[in-house]
C-alpha cells in the first residue's frame, strides 16, 4: 500500500442490508474517499480498532451489534471521537430522542438520496477534520505548558506562571488560534478589596486575598487554561478551545464563587468581589492577543466604573 493511499479518508458503513454503501459511494463520487463496509455491528468494532477511520455511517437495526450501542461506544473511544450517522428505518418516530441519547452526530430516517447522503457524510468529515485540528492543538498546549512550568518559578502565593512566561506564551497562543481557526477566549479578573485593603494595610498584607483568590479560579479552569498574575490586583486567564459564550461561563462562575469567599486580612475579614472583563475569538477570521487584551481590559474598566461585582464581554 502507498503512503497516498494509507493517507486516504476512510468511511466504515455498516449495513447489512447492502443499501448505505452504494449510496455514500454514489454520494461521494469524485471525493477521494475510500468507503468501506461491515455486515454488522460486531464486524464494524473489529474495523474500527484496524483501521484509521474518519467517519462511521451505520443502519440502526445492524444485528449483533446494534448502530446506537456502536454509536455510544465510539463516544468512549480513548483516543479520538469518530463522527457517527445513524440511519432509521422509514416512520421512526423517535429517531431525534434515539441520537441524542447514543450521541450520535446526525441522522436520517429512511434511506436519503445519493445525493443527501453525499451532503450528509462530507458534513461528518469536516467534523472529524475539526476535531483532529482541536486534538492537535490541545495536546500541543498540555506540552507547552508542562514546558513552561518546568523551566519558571511558579508564582509562590498563587502558583500561576509569572508575568515574563505570560510575555512569551499568550500571544503565541492567540497566533495558533488563528492559524488553525480554534476559538479561543480571554478572562481579566480583577480583585474588587485590592485598593482600599491597599491603601489601609499596605500591599505585602494582601498576599491571602491573591492566594484565595487564585484557589477559586484554579478549581474554576481547566488544565489545558493558562492562568498568569497580569497585575499586583490581576489575574489574566487565556482558555483555548473556548468561544465567547464559553469565556463568559467561566467569568461567570469566577464571579459567583468570589461573592461566597470572606479573605482573612490584617484580622479583618473581608469580600472578595471581582470585576471581570471578557473578550473572545470564535474562530472565524483572524485575531490578536494584542486586538483580545484590549477588548477584554476595556471590559474589566466597564465593570470597575459601574462600581465592580460584575462580568462584561467586548
Amino acid at each position: 500500500m502507498s503512503k497516498k493511499e494509507r493517507r486516504r479518508t476512510t468511511v466504515l458503513c455498516v449495513d447489512p442490508r447492502n443499501v448505505l454503501r452504494p449510496l455514500v459511494e454514489h454520494g461521494l463520487a469524485g471525493d477521494d474517499v475510500r468507503v468501506i463496509s461491515a455486515a454488522n455491528g460486531a464486524a464494524a468494532l473489529q474495523a474500527i480498532q484496524a483501521v484509521n477511520l474518519e467517519a462511521v455511517i451505520s443502519d440502526l437495526e445492524a444485528p449483533v451489534y446494534s448502530g446506537a450501542d456502536l454509536s455510544s461506544s465510539l463516544t468512549n473511544l480513548p483516543n479520538k471521537k469518530i463522527p457517527m450517522l445513524l440511519v432509521f428505518p422509514a416512520g421512526s418516530s423517535d429517531a431525534g430522542e434515539v441520537a441524542a441519547r447514543c450521541e450520535a452526530d446526525s441522522y436520517v430516517v429512511g434511506d436519503p438520496s445519493a445525493s443527501a447522503m453525499g451532503a450528509l457524510v462530507r458534513g461528518l468529515l469536516r467534523e472529524s477534520a475539526l476535531q483532529h485540528r482541536v486534538h492537535y492543538v490541545e495536546d500541543l498546549l498540555r506540552r507547552e505548558q508542562k514546558r513552561y512550568e518546568s523551566n519558571a518559578d511558579l508564582d509562590q502565593d498563587t502558583g500561576f506562571l509569572p508575568l515574563g512566561v505570560f510575555k512569551r506564551v499568550l500571544p503565541n497562543e492567540a497566533k495558533r488560534a488563528s492559524r488553525y481557526h480554534i476559538p479561543l477566549g480571554l478572562v481579566l479578573v480583577g480583585f474588587d478589596a485590592y485598593a482600599p485593603l491597599k491603601g489601609r494595610y499596605g500591599e505585602r498584607s494582601l498576599a491571602p486575598l491573591f492566594a484565595d483568590m487564585a484557589s477559586v479560579i484554579l478549581r474554576v479552569i481547566r488544565d489545558i487554561d493558562i492562568p498568569v498574575r497580569s497585575a499586583p490586583d490581576t489575574a489574566l486567564l487565556l482558555l483555548p478551545h473556548t468561544d465567547t459564550a464559553g469565556a463568559k461561563r467561566v467569568g461567570d462562575r469566577i464571579a459567583g464563587q468570589a461573592r461566597l469567599l470572606r479573605v482573612e486580612v490584617a484580622g479583618e475579614r473581608v469580600k472578595a468581589t471581582t470585576s471581570i472583563g471578557v473578550a473572545g475569538y470564535d474562530g472565524v477570521g483572524e485575531v490578536s492577543f494584542a486586538d483580545l487584551w484590549r477588548r477584554a481590559k476595556a471590559a474589566l474598566e466597564a465593570v470597575q466604573a459601574h462600581g465592580g461585582d460584575g462580568v462584561d464581554v467586548r
